[in-house]
C-alpha cells in the first residue's frame, strides 16, 4: 500500500505533538519523584532536576516507620475487599432483574429512571457531605465504601 507525502508528514508531526504532551505530563512527576529521593539539604538549594541529588532513602523509612502507615495501608486493604465485595453483590442483585424484559419486572422503566437520573444529575459535592453527615458517617470506615456501593454506569 503506497503512503502519500501528506499522510506522512501528518503521521510525523501527530507523533512529535502526542510526545511532547506525554513528556509534558511525564515531567512533573518524574521531578516529583527526584525531589523524594534527593537529599532535603539540596531541595534548599533547588539543585534537583529530573535526576536525584544525593539520593536517599531516609524520607521512605521514615514514613514507613511512622505511627500512621499500617492503619492507613490497612484501611486501604479493607477498603479495597469490603468495598469491591459490596460492589459486586449489589450491582449484580441490581442489573440482573433490570436486564430482564418489561413484562417480566413489573415497573422496570420507574427502576431504570430512579437509578439513572441521580446518575445524570447528581447532586454535588457538598449535599453528599451533608447526607453522611446526617447518616453519621463522617470519620467511619463506612463513608468510604457506601457512597458508592451502587455504580449506576456499570
Amino acid at each position: 500500500m503506497k503512503v502519500s507525502a501528506g499522510y506522512r508528514a501528518f503521521s510525523i508531526v501527530n507523533h512529535l505533538f502526542l510526545a511532547l504532551l506525554a513528556a509534558s505530563c511525564l515531567y512533573p512527576l518524574l521531578h516529583v519523584l527526584a525531589l523524594s529521593f534527593s537529599d532535603a539539604s539540596l531541595l534548599t538549594v533547588r539543585d534537583v532536576g529530573l535526576i536525584p541529588q544525593g539520593f536517599t532513602l531516609e524520607p521512605y523509612k521514615q514514613l514507613i516507620v511512622g505511627p500512621m502507615f499500617a492503619p492507613a495501608l490497612v484501611i486501604s486493604i479493607l477498603r479495597v475487599l469490603v468495598g469491591t465485595a459490596i460492589n459486586m453483590v449489589l450491582t449484580t442483585i441490581t442489573a440482573y432483574p433490570l436486564a430482564r424484559e418489561s413484562s417480566e419486572l413489573k415497573g422496570r422503566t420507574g427502576y431504570m429512571w430512579f437509578l439513572l437520573f441521580p446518575m445524570l444529575f447528581s447532586g454535588g459535592l457538598i449535599p453528599m457531605y451533608l447526607w453522611m453527615r446526617q447518616l453519621d458517617l463522617l470519620n467511619r470506615f463506612w463513608v468510604l465504601v457506601l457512597p458508592s456501593a451502587v455504580p449506576v454506569f456499570n
